[in-house]
């Protein structure tokens, strides 16, 4: 009976613990319902109230919001398997859904930096939006006047954006525009101290106007901040290049391709370090991973054609030469390495008509100008030769005296011709202008003037 009786007791008090656990279960459950509920309904009412949509019945509701989504991922999933129609039809529904959803938009980007012929297939919603991605478009494709006007005007319409600003001053880098890309990179600092995001391209402007103290400043307060980005990394790197330390720059530009092993920046940087170690294979190695990550990276293709160029290669280098002048036709100093390239293999036709399309293109430096007029005289087209020595003078004519080669070599050159002409002032004036500066040439105009001197005196004896 005892036993009976404990066993009854235990299997009661059993059964109430079953019971309570269950309904602990339960409870728990009912509570989980509740949260799910008031989670789908809040972010109903979000998406809402972010598309600016309060009616419900106008509203897409939570179901478009997983929709734009999955869209999205769709379209990446094609990319990647390399069916680019289906992927960009996903991408252009997504934004459909959701124009706010920058990440379709920088795919689309991608494939339509990648294929050029995919932009006629764009069908895309009038947004906002769709500005961004043509600036950008336009960026890519090294377009960059284009670029430049429409970040200025979404820079209208966003004042206080940031990347609207940094977005603006890489154009203005890209289109060799320092000054004003070094103002703007100023204005960005200001608004935001603590950005990282394309401050390499700030270091680069820094780099080429040889502001040290500047560079200075800005690797410190970028070490500061976070060491351990790819774009610090490449600050620093910028910092020691400049300063003439070029194997701490190495170290530097390796650290931040182990951070990122598609930063281009680094991989052409690190090139350039190597060419300046007279280590030309590695420099060919970083700057061939330059363009095997991005075929449109005009930079790598530049630096393979100087290293060639360096171990007397002129074929290699005219092949990489003319792939930069593919992508940048627009840029004079491509048309001047190619003519120089063609002038150094003996192609002198080849080469005057390169020169003559990097003076189309606007040659601010006047490197083509006077390649121009030297070959022009040294191939006896005397008066073609006299036409670009006067735009070598008028294009240095704002300088106060002689103080470039070129500007020499014009005025003896002309100085001669006049004399042979018979224009005795006009000759006289030019040597005049050798003989106010102290460069080996003035012995020649010298020689000029006395000449010219005793045909006058030779001349009035026989009157």
């Amino acid at each position: 009976c005892v036993v009976v009786l404990s066993v009854y007791l235990i299997s009661s008090h059993l059964c109430l613990f079953v019971v309570y656990v269950v309904n602990l279960f339960l409870f728990f459950v009912f509570c989980v319902h509740i949260c799910v509920y008031f989670y789908c309904w809040f972010f109903f009412f979000f998406f809402q109230a972010e598309d600016g949509i309060r009616d419900a019945q106008e509203s897409r509701g939570l179901g478009d919001v997983y929709k734009r989504q999955l869209l999205y991922l769709y379209g990446r999933v094609l990319k990647q398997m390399g069916e680019l129609v289906p992927a960009l039809t996903a991408l252009q529904q997504s934004v459909s859904v959701f124009a706010c959803n920058w990440s379709a938009w920088k795919e689309m980007v991608d494939m339509c930096c990648e294929n050029e012929d995919l932009v006629a297939q764009l069908e895309l919603p009038r947004h906002w939006m769709k500005e961004f991605m043509d600036a950008e478009i336009a960026q890519r494709l090294h377009q960059n006047q284009d670029a430049l006007d429409r970040f200025c005007q979404l820079r209208r319409k966003f004042p206080n954006s940031p990347q609207v600003l940094a977005q603006q001053a890489i154009c203005a880098y890209q289109l060799r525009d320092f000054d004003e890309a070094h103002e703007l990179f100023d204005e960005l600092v200001k608004k935001d101290p603590y950005r990282l995001t394309h401050m390499d391209k700030y270091s680069h402007i820094l780099y080429v106007k040889e502001n040290r103290g500047g560079l200075s400043y800005l690797a410190q307060r970028a070490m500061r901040t976070d060491k351990f980005t790819p774009e610090t990394c490449v600050v620093v790197g910028n910092h020691y290049a400049l300063k003439g330390y070029h194997d701490k720059a190495v170290t530097y530009f390796r650290r931040a391709l182990k951070l990122n092993r598609d930063c281009l920046a680094a991989w052409t940087l690190m090139g350039h370090e190597y060419v300046e170690l007279k280590d030309t294979a590695a420099a060919v190695a970083a700057y061939r991973r330059v363009v095997d990550i991005d075929p449109k990276d005009y930079f790598g293709w530049y630096g393979l054609g100087q290293t060639y160029e360096i171990l007397k290669m002129p074929l290699y280098s005219l092949f990489y030469y003319h792939k930069t002048c593919e992508l940048q036709p627009k840029d004079s100093r491509m048309w001047c390495a190619v003519a120089n390239c063609y002038e150094s293999l003996g192609q002198i036709d080849e080469a005057i008509r390169c020169y003559r399309r990097a003076d189309q293109e606007g040659d601010a430096e006047g490197i083509a100008l006077t390649k121009l007029a030297k070959l022009h005289t040294a191939h006896g087209s005397r008066d073609v030769a006299v036409e670009y020595h006067l735009r070598v003078l008028s294009l240095h004519e704002g300088e106060d005296g002689v103080k470039s080669q070129e500007v020499v070599c014009a005025l003896i050159f002309l100085a001669r011709v006049c004399k042979e002409k018979g224009e005795i002032d006009q000759s006289r004036a030019y040597c005049q202008r050798l003989m106010d500066c102290s460069v080996p040439e003035k012995e020649d105009a010298r020689a000029l003037l006395a000449e010219m001197a005793r045909q006058e005196q030779e001349m009035d004896q026989s009157a």
